[in-house]
């Protein structure tokens, strides 16, 4: 955000428009804001736990534990902030702010040059290439079942 105040850059994107607003992303400190979150294809909370501390916990509390987690992230945060999203770009527009939108082929660029750092990065790391492996797999298997689920429920879209 400093970088934004300084003049240093012209326009951001951070997480989501509600996420951005509350953050202070706002019409005040720059004029411009892109779209889509190419960096951010989902927004998932984490959670961290001591693992020796984790390991001291009974097996109910554990559960118990996961299930709230899997709630605020799976289903508490992202139906608020999806619900809220347009409410927030719309406080964009009415600010007079520009939304840029970057197009098909800035987003295949981007993806591109993504890719071949990661593999640069996975070429060094063994960790992070099983890691990039397995995100990698998933994203195909994953496709596969979005070509079948991607229908137009309603007649407007």
């Amino acid at each position: 955000m400093n970088a934004l105040k300084q003049g240093k850059i012209d326009g951001f994107e951070f997480g989501a428009p509600a996420v951005d607003w509350g953050l202070g992303f706002d019409n005040k400190i720059t004029p411009y804001v892109t779209l889509p979150s190419w960096h951010q294809p989902s927004s998932m909370y984490e959670v961290f736990v001591n693992k020796d501390a984790w390991n001291k916990l009974p097996d109910d509390l554990k559960d118990i534990f996961e299930a709230a987690c899997k709630e605020v992230s799976m289903v508490d945060f992202p139906s608020n902030l999806e619900g809220v999203n347009a409410a927030y770009q719309q406080k964009y527009q009415q600010g007079g702010m520009q939304v840029s939108v970057l197009d098909t082929a800035t987003m295949q660029r981007i993806s591109e040059i993504t890719d071949k750092l990661a593999g640069s990065r996975a070429a060094q790391n063994a960790f992070y290439a099983k890691v990039l492996k397995s995100q990698r797999d998933f994203k195909v298997n994953y496709r596969t079942w979005e070509k079948w689920s991607d229908f137009k429920v309603y007649p407007s879209d």
